[in-house]
């Protein structure tokens, strides 16, 4: 602590311990049990649950960096289930749901 406030020291933190989800999840009980388990969370903060507007914490350019590959993945699994098969989950057997979620990725990049 410097002053009162957290400093970051995002040059010591590898990029495996970084915990990314969106602003749903942005409780402190979550970030406390991350924070225990050792996990750097990124979550955006719900700007819902700040009444004063001067404590949001904005993400630093690694961290904004970091933060655009889960929006990557939440992009493909939103094409994905653009597919009925694999929105509906029609097939019973596993490894039927799984040939069709490769499929639909072999579809995305053709």
């Amino acid at each position: 602590m410097k002053n009162g406030n957290i400093v970051r020291i995002n040059h010591l933190i590898p990029y495996n311990n970084y915990f990314l989800a969106d602003p749903g999840y942005d409780t402190k009980l979550i970030r406390k049990q991350l924070n225990e388990m050792n996990y750097n969370p990124l979550i955006a903060q719900n700007k819902r649950n700040i009444k004063d507007p001067a404590k949001i914490i904005k993400f630093n350019d690694r961290e904004k960096k970091i933060y655009n590959k889960r929006l990557v993945i939440e992009r493909t699994f939103n094409r994905m289930k653009m597919n009925r098969k694999i929105c509906l989950r029609y097939e019973s057997k596993i490894d039927n749901y799984i040939g069709f979620i490769y499929l639909s990725l072999i579809k995305m990049l053709c």
